[in-house]
């Protein structure tokens, strides 16, 4: 039996949240401009110390010793604190937050993950002192700021007396919640090298294995280079160095092998996360909040939506997609995506999932909301049901809207387009929605008579532009209708606070 690639171990890992990022200084470089070796040698320019051989708690605890824990802590703000988060720069950060995992440690004392999480709209609280522990509610995403952060100036670990007195307290908090998160979890370190002081992942791994009494549980580190001493050194840690460049050999460079290695397991998780837990895309166990969907997550579900079945895809495309906002520069690309699912529906029941998939997309624009809705009533095409039992839930969420006919307009042009017919099916959803056409702009009004005119030729049943009334009296309910009835039916319950 063939042994299972690293990458698919880790996307298991990371669907089932046993996988915790450990995230370096590398991670926020290209923000920074700052890896470690690089702040100490800021450090040694501004106390005049040689600039080599450099040894990176020495220099730390020097200019502490001469500009006092403030002056270390404004120096770490200075230098390490962003306004903003540059998607470009941020390449792991944001494979990472596309793992829709809900606790990341760091030794990082710069601010760009919580940059990151807050433009994409996951809320995820920073654990730098015990206080802050005791007020994050269950349920909460956590950043634990294993090194603390320079607004908590003695959270701070970076001198050579802070990180003595860190290894020798394995009693600290943090080293406390350590242990108990790996209880059954493991550590993916990113973003850490093996300097020339050795003051990097090495000395990071001593400190997280005395916390674990001299037992770290078995972790990988993903390294931007190999090195066969890189991997000897961390070995003794019980920690297994990935080689991006063997594990993606297509790629040409470094740089290219370790960004497409992490967007490959942010796809694989994806995919393992729809058929481990379809049940909780539905039912879930956090209480759901606003979330805004990132150009990582749309890239991933653009590679694995295809080589799915139909009912997996929905799942996968709402699991990410229901109710998230949608930054404007990627809701071409989210059209496109449920253009992809549209195409594929064939039945009645594919056209249930296409419209419960609609009822939940955000778009802010009207002209990309239009495109949806006409995606979505060009598909009506397959309803086989009697006129009766036909209805849009996502079409009811806009009624009385004029960009509802519009619309419908734009369906025929699609269909007519595609060189589709027409159907019955699609007459029956569009009569329903197709009321006061007159109110439209002159132009726009003659744009919508003229398709619905085209789709209704020959046809045995009555233009609705031509009747007063929607046919055999049928009632198209409101959106505020449906949802009054469905609360109505719910049954009402004391929610528990969800605990991890």
């Amino acid at each position: 039996m063939a042994e299972e690639k690293i990458l698919i171990t880790l996307a298991k890992l990371a669907a089932k949240h046993r996988l915790v990022p450990f995230l370096g200084s590398g991670c926020s470089v290209g923000h920074t401009g700052l890896d470690w070796e690089g702040l100490s040698r800021v450090m040694a320019e501004e106390i005049k110390l040689p600039a080599e051989p450099l040894d990176c708690l020495a220099v730390a605890q020097r200019y502490e010793d001469a500009k006092g824990q403030d002056g270390l802590c404004d120096l770490l703000k200075a230098r390490l604190f962003v306004d903003r988060f540059n998607d470009e720069k941020g390449v792991a950060d944001l494979a990472i937050l596309g793992l829709g995992i809900g606790l990341v440690y760091t030794t990082n004392q710069d601010n760009v993950f919580e940059h990151c999480a807050g433009k994409y709209g996951r809320q995820f609280t920073s654990i730098v002192e015990l206080e802050n522990l005791a007020e994050a509610s269950p349920g909460d995403c956590l950043l634990i700021k294993y090194h603390g952060s320079p607004d908590a100036p003695e959270s701070v670990v970076i001198t050579s007396r802070d990180y003595e007195k860190r290894v020798h307290n394995p009693e600290h908090f943090l080293n406390i919640r350590l242990r108990s998160d790996l209880l059954a979890k493991r550590f993916l370190f990113i973003g850490y090298s093996l300097s020339d002081s050795d003051v990097d992942i090495v000395k990071i791994l001593e400190e997280l294995n005395a916390a674990f009494s001299g037992h770290l549980p078995p972790s990988w580190l993903l390294a931007y280079r190999f090195s066969p001493e890189l991997q000897e050194r961390v070995s003794r840690y019980g920690v297994t160095v990935i080689d991006p460049q063997h594990e993606i050999p297509e790629a040409v460079t470094a740089e290219e092998a370790f960004t497409t290695f992490l967007c490959r397991l942010g796809s694989e998780t994806l995919k393992f996360k729809v058929e481990q837990e379809v049940d909780n895309i539905f039912r879930p166990r956090v209480p759901t909040a606003a979330r805004v969907v990132s150009p990582f997550e749309l890239e991933a579900m653009n590679e694995q939506i295809l080589t799915l079945d139909l009912p997996k895809a929905f799942n996968l495309f709402r699991g990410l997609m229901d109710r998230s906002v949608i930054p404007e520069h990627l809701q071409n690309q989210a059209i496109k995506i449920f253009e992809s699912l549209a195409a594929r529906c064939q039945t009645t029941q594919d056209l249930v999932s296409l419209d419960a998939a609609a009822a939940n997309l955000r778009f802010r624009s009207v002209a990309n909301t239009v495109e949806m809705l006409a995606i979505l009533f060009a598909a009506t095409i397959h309803d086989t049901r009697g006129h009766m039992e036909s209805f849009l839930f996502a079409a009811s969420k806009h009624s009385g809207k004029p960009y509802l006919q519009l619309s419908i307009a734009r369906a025929i042009d699609r269909l007519q387009s595609a060189n589709l017919n027409v159907t019955d099916g699609f007459r029956y959803h569009a009569s329903a929605w197709l009321r006061d056409v007159e109110k439209l702009p002159d132009d726009v009004q003659s744009y919508v008579k003229g398709r619905v005119d085209q789709a209704w030729r020959g046809s045995h049943m009555s233009n609705p532009l031509s009747t007063p009334k929607l046919p055999l009296g049928f009632h198209a309910r409101t959106y505020d209708e449906i949802l009054s009835q469905m609360l109505s039916q719910i049954p009402k319950q004391f929610s528990k606070p969800y605990e991890d």
